[in-house]
């Protein structure tokens, strides 16, 4: 009776320390697979913080250009206008210098 309660000792602990074995195989390979889900969600965080960066980047150069072509459009206005007053200078002072008069009309209508 010893006999058998030992051989079924025996026997149940072969069979726990296959099983432990087993499990302790499955938690490698498990731990082997988290590590490596845990890296690749790392890098897909890296990645859509890489195009989250990109997007704003893009978003700030097209509001930058937007901004510049506004300082162009009115530097050329600014320009033309400065263009405009030289010219009506350069007529008023050549027409003093012909004698002529020159009529100067201002924004309510009245004229000198």
């Amino acid at each position: 009776m010893v006999a058998e309660q030992l051989v079924d000792c025996t026997s149940l602990f072969n069979s726990t320390a296959k099983k432990l074995l087993i499990a302790e195989r499955r938690l490698a390979e498990n731990s082997k697979r988290f590590k490596e889900c845990e890296r690749e969600l790392s890098e897909a965080r890296t990645l859509q913080g890489k195009c989250e960066a990109d997007e704003e980047e893009s978003e700030l150069h097209h509001r930058l250009q937007m901004e510049q072509e506004a300082i162009l459009k009115h530097q050329h206005y600014e320009q033309q206008r400065l263009y405009d007053l030289e010219k009506t200078k350069q007529m008023m002072l050549d027409g003093f210098a012909d004698g002529g008069s020159v009529r100067v009309s201002h924004r309510d209508g009245s004229a000198v």
